[in-house]
């Protein structure tokens, strides 16, 4: 995947504008994108189409609002997939995803702890 994993610009756009609110914002990203993953597991593994969309396109718009680019790629992917009801490829996609959201919390926890 040759996707840029992080946009270092909206990051420290955020940073600037928000400022002592920056941590808590992505403190708030950490917990729903945990909450968002283990329900798109489980709607992939209980075969809810519908749900599995969903998890995915808010996590879409969320790691992309935040700069995650190659985590908000795999989440369309997930997505599209789940409305072409292919949950076989959002079934083989789930571990791409849940590696790219260890690296995206793993960052994003070092931010918190820098702030």
């Amino acid at each position: 995947m040759t996707e840029q994993r992080l946009d270092p610009l909206i990051l420290a756009e955020l940073k600037e504008l928000l400022e002592e609110e920056f941590p808590e914002l992505i403190a708030t990203f950490i917990r729903d994108a945990q909450q968002r993953l283990e329900l798109l597991a489980l709607a992939i593994e209980t075969d809810d189409v519908s749900n599995t969309r969903m998890a995915a396109h808010s996590l879409k718009g969320s790691s992309s609002n935040i700069g995650f680019a190659q985590f908000a790629q795999l989440c369309h992917e997930v997505e599209e997939a789940a409305k072409a009801l292919q949950l076989d490829s959002c079934r083989a996609l789930l571990p791409a995803l849940v590696v790219e959201a260890e690296w995206v919390l793993d960052q994003l926890e070092v931010m918190i702890s820098e702030s």
